[in-house]
C-alpha cells in the first residue's frame, strides 16, 4: 500500500464561469467547462509507502503528507512550510530517522528525503495547485 499525492490545477474559477456562460444562455459552453472542469489536470504525482508513516510523524510531516485534508491544507502553498521544516529536520538528524527504517527495505530515509524534497519543490513551482491525496 502507498500514499498517493498530487497536485492539481485548481478549476473553481472556471466552475464560476460555467455558471455564468448558463446564466447568460451559453448552455452548450457552460457544459464543455464543466466536462473539463471535472478532470483538472495533474501537475505532480507521486507515491510513497506508508512504512515511512512513523518517520514522518518523527520529522513533523504526517499531517501535512497523509492527511492535508483534515489539516485544512488545500493549496500547495500552504504545504511549504512545514515541508521545509520537515526536510531540514531530517537532513539535520540522519540517525535519528534511520531508527524509522522499515527493517525489509520497504520504507527508508534514502527513499524519504527524495520524496520530500520533490514534493516540496513542485508545490513551489505550483503554488496554487490543489492538493490531492490517496491513502
Amino acid at each position: 500500500m502507498s500514499l498517493d499525492v498530487y497536485l492539481v490545477r485548481d478549476v473553481s474559477e472556471f466552475l464560476v464561469a460555467a455558471d455564468l456562460l448558463q446564466e447568460n444562455g451559453f448552455d452548450a459552453a457552460a457544459q464543455r467547462v464543466r466536462a473539463w472542469a471535472e478532470d483538472p489536470e495533474r501537475l505532480y504525482e507521486a507515491n510513497i509507502t506508508h512504512n515511512l508513516g512513523p518517520m514522518a510523524e518523527a520529522a513533523g510531516l504526517y499531517h501535512v503528507l497523509w492527511r492535508p485534508d483534515e489539516a485544512g491544507l488545500r493549496f500547495a502553498r500552504d504545504l511549504v512550510p512545514d515541508m521545509e521544516a520537515g526536510l531540514a529536520a531530517l537532513l539535520a538528524d540522519p540517525d535519528r530517522f534511520r531508527r524509522y527504517d522499515a527493517p525489509n527495505g520497504w520504507g527508508v530515509y534514502e527513499h524519504f528525503v527524495p520524496f520530500v524534497r520533490d514534493y516540496l519543490e513542485a508545490c513551489k513551482r505550483h503554488p496554487d495547485a490543489g492538493v490531492e491525496v490517496s491513502r
